[in-house]
């Protein structure tokens, strides 16, 4: 027999076991009786010889190595019994560590979106951001801590700063857009767009779904419009089509040929509420800029407008303090050649301008940088409540011990094994938690939803 076997048929082997017993017990007796004895005085004999029947099948059952799991079945059949017969209970119990693994987990899951999760990209522990604040758009003057950039104050980082391997912009403030495919009679689609530069797709190192990403080419004067759409808005508002990749679409009246669709998972490189469905090249911003009524014409021309966030990849072995304070003295060399101060304060003021070069593994997080404070507050009250629920279980679990006290005494009086009655009780325990953490599952699910929808209340996408 195999352990296998010996698992699946117990039935069986119980009936194997209880005729073989039968045959040596008449055996025995058959024997003792043609040595002169009678059937009573035989079957005595037996049964001082063999001893309990219970007793032989409990040491076979034993020698076939599957008795644990047999008595962790019982033990669980029992627990289930017994607690259907204490629903009181089993129903506090089960909504108490429910309710506190389900909020403490819905917490965690928020702040685990927020704070701790990367982007899904390439080794995003390389990735540094150029600012530490979510200040979308700058429209002239010093910014103090600069976290959003001009195009040219871009480029010239960017052309002056070797110590990046990848050193991409992109849109800070999200516009939305009419979308329609040319030639089709169907109605136009509004979706959610974003300039970014040419190298945005590279500087995360992302793979297309289907078709090519952009690239540098895509960004440069003279350039054919074009655009990578997002997979949600590829599966979700155009069914999947594979004919999307290459079709010219109009938005808001230019025309842009879909190249591509980007990976799965990937929304950008912002936490927003609704995340882009369209990124565009920076480039092709002056054709398609009339439509967007947040901005002026031609901001890649103009050096007082700040519209862009920035995100690069570091190579190996950057000091980045050193990287930070180059980054600086550029920032304020490029300051006095296009914006130079006139006054002694305005001098005193360039002095102040400054640029913080944090870790972007989790992108630009607005949430992140407003209300990390509360958010890790939040945790630790939560934390707490879990406590307290598990603090109000064990008194509930004392107190339930004490009540049946008087039934453990008599199991243990009548001979079971003082092993066995705490494996009783663990195992009571283990149902109520298994079962608990079960419903913790749930609450915590639907009630990370509400906390998403309530952090997010315009979002129309929400997982």
């Amino acid at each position: 027999m195999t352990w296998w076997s010996r698992l699946w048929r117990r039935n069986e082997l119980e009936q194997d076991l209880g005729r073989e017993l039968q045959f040596h017990i008449a055996e025995r007796i058959s024997a003792l009786k043609s040595r002169g004895l009678s059937e009573a005085e035989a079957r005595h004999r037996v049964r001082q010889e063999f001893g309990g029947i219970e007793q032989v099948k409990e040491e076979c059952r034993r020698a076939r190595g599957t008795l644990w799991v047999e008595s962790t079945v019982q033990d669980v059949r029992y627990a289930i019994r017994t607690l259907r017969k204490s629903s009181g209970f089993a129903l506090t119990a089960i909504l108490t560590l429910g309710l506190g693994i389900g909020g403490t987990t819905a917490i965690f899951t928020l702040i685990h979106a927020v704070m701790l999760k990367f982007l899904p990209v390439a080794d995003p522990q390389t990735l540094i951001r150029l600012g530490d604040d979510d200040n979308c758009c700058v429209l002239g003057g010093y910014q103090g801590r600069y976290s959003s950039f001009a195009y040219p104050l871009y480029t010239s980082i960017r052309d002056h700063t070797p110590e990046f391997e990848e050193l991409t912009a992109f849109q800070s403030g999200l516009g939305r857009v009419s979308v329609r495919r040319v030639g089709a009679n169907t109605a136009s689609m509004p979706l959610v767009d974003q300039f970014v530069s040419g190298n945005f797709f590279t500087t995360f190192g992302l793979r297309p779904f289907a078709g090519r990403l952009l690239s540098l080419a895509d960004d440069s004067r003279g350039a054919l419009p074009v655009a990578v759409m997002s997979f949600r808005a590829w599966q979700q508002d155009y069914g999947s089509d594979p004919s999307i990749v290459g079709s010219a679409y109009i938005i808001d009246g230019a025309t842009f040929t879909i190249v591509g669709i980007a990976p799965p998972g990937f929304f950008g490189a912002m936490m927003r509420p609704d995340p882009p469905d369209l990124w565009m090249p920076i480039a092709d911003e002056p054709a398609a800029h009339k439509l967007n009524s947040l901005l002026d014409a031609n901001l890649l021309a103009r050096d007082d407008e700040a519209w862009l966030y920035v995100i690069g990849r570091i190579r190996r072995g950057t000091d980045l303090k050193r990287l930070e304070a180059k980054v600086n003295v550029e920032l304020r060399q490029w300051l006095l050649v296009n914006d130079p101060p006139q006054t002694e304060t305005a001098k005193q003021e360039l002095k102040k301008q400054y640029i913080a070069l944090v870790p972007a593994g989790g992108g630009v997080a607005l949430m992140k940088s407003n209300y990390e404070h509360d958010l890790r507050l939040l945790m630790a009250i939560t934390a707490l409540v879990l406590l307290i629920c598990c603090a109000n279980l064990a008194n509930l679990q004392l107190a339930r011990g004490a009540a049946n006290s008087s039934q453990i005494s008599i199991r243990i009086a009548l001979g079971a094994p003082r092993s066995r009655v705490i494996r009783h009780v663990l195992t009571e325990s283990i149902v109520i938690a298994v079962t608990g953490g079960a419903a913790g599952l749930i609450v915590a699910r639907e009630l990370a939803t509400l906390l998403i929808r309530w952090a997010f209340p315009s979002a129309q996408h929400v997982r």
